[in-house]
């Protein structure tokens, strides 16, 4: 895997991480929930990006 291809899902991920954060907040579910459940969209999308880019 290429250097830029990490950066997009690490990005991706940190960006799901932290919607995943304020969704748990706001709906009242625990945060660790929100967390993992950000991470996986995170780097679902990253590497859909990734993916489409070639």
């Amino acid at each position: 895997m290429k250097k830029e291809n990490e950066d997009v899902i690490s990005i991706a991920a940190s960006l799901g991480m932290m919607i995943g954060i304020v969704f748990a907040i706001f709906l009242d579910s625990p945060v660790e929930y929100g967390i993992s459940l950000g991470l996986l969209n995170g780097i679902l999308l990253g590497s859909l990006i990734s993916y489409k880019k070639r």
